[in-house]
């Protein structure tokens, strides 16, 4: 009796999609492509990402983070974690302010 529910559920929820126009078919296409995750280069080794210098893979490649939150990937002391110095003229912190 519980497959029988559970068949005509299936049922019905497929006619409700076919009428309002909704694709009920299944992709079973499972290419690697379809699972690719963003990496971002990791230059100063400080856990985090260049925005601007990514790569798409299955696992994370040497040297890349899974994060792009870096706004100076050329110093390590620059990141969204480190402590803003006041009068430096630069943005420590990455949150788009420089400290007078």
């Amino acid at each position: 009796m519980k497959k029988l529910s559970s068949l005509l559920i299936l049922i019905a929820l497929s006619v409700v999609f076919l009428a309002l126009g909704c694709d009920v078919t299944v992709d079973e296409d499972t290419d690697a492509a379809d699972y690719t995750i963003a990496y971002y280069r990791d230059a100063d080794g400080d856990l985090y990402g260049d925005a601007t210098s990514f790569v798409k893979a299955l696992t994370q490649p040497d040297g890349y983070i899974n994060n792009s939150l870096d706004c100076d990937d050329t110093d390590a002391a620059i990141n969204p974690d480190a402590t803003e110095i006041a009068g430096n003229a630069a943005d420590e912190d990455c949150d788009g302010v420089v400290a007078p």
